[in-house]
């Protein structure tokens, strides 16, 4: 997304998925906003270093993220991590013109009411999406983790571990929604 030092990015429907690019954009020292509700993940994003938090039922939600911009023109990257339109939708509303909109999560069936006219071509959005790293892109990813910081924030997201004979407790945590990133180990 060419986050860079100063941008401001949003990021809603936040689990492991958003928490990537949430690390992501804080070691390359922009500011992020949580447009969330989930408690325990804004703690674990608290941890990570992220400040800013938005109630997307907030009826004013949209002028409390601006608020938060560059003379309250609104964001200049936001990051979908759960493929709902619900979050989808308000993360339109809040980029600026010309800025970029990433859509990472996936719901299956889950789809969008998009307008090229009023969601692309009005605001001048570029509109990105992918399910893994850009194979452009792995040498910094690679060249990242070797940041203690970087190493410090997973360590935050990594909120549970299992052996393979518990994936049924895993996914019962996963579907509360009270857990970062679950590893599962197969070996064990």
């Amino acid at each position: 997304m060419n986050v860079k030092a100063g941008d401001t990015v949003l990021v809603g429907g936040v689990g492991f998925i958003a928490m990537g690019h949430i690390i992501s954009a804080l070691y390359r020292n922009a500011t992020v906003i949580g447009l969330m509700r989930n408690k325990y993940r804004e703690g674990l994003l608290r941890q990570m270093g992220v400040e800013h938090f938005v109630n997307p039922d907030d009826e004013d939600w949209l002028e409390q993220v601006k608020a938060l911009t560059y003379e309250g023109q609104g964001v200049d990257h936001a990051v979908d991590g759960s493929g709902v339109n619900y979050y989808q939708e308000k993360l339109m509303q809040a980029t600026r013109l010309y800025g970029t909109v990433n859509f990472s999560g996936h719901t299956p069936g889950a789809k969008i009411a998009l307008s090229p006219l009023h969601h692309v071509i009005d605001p001048a959005h570029t509109l990105l999406g992918q399910h893994d790293v850009r194979i452009r892109d792995r040498e910094g990813l690679v060249r990242s983790l070797r940041n203690k910081e970087v190493q410090r924030m997973i360590d935050v997201m990594v909120t549970h571990e299992f052996p393979m004979s518990q994936a049924g407790e895993a996914f019962d945590i996963q579907v509360g929604k009270q857990c970062g990133k679950i590893y599962l180990y197969t070996q064990e």
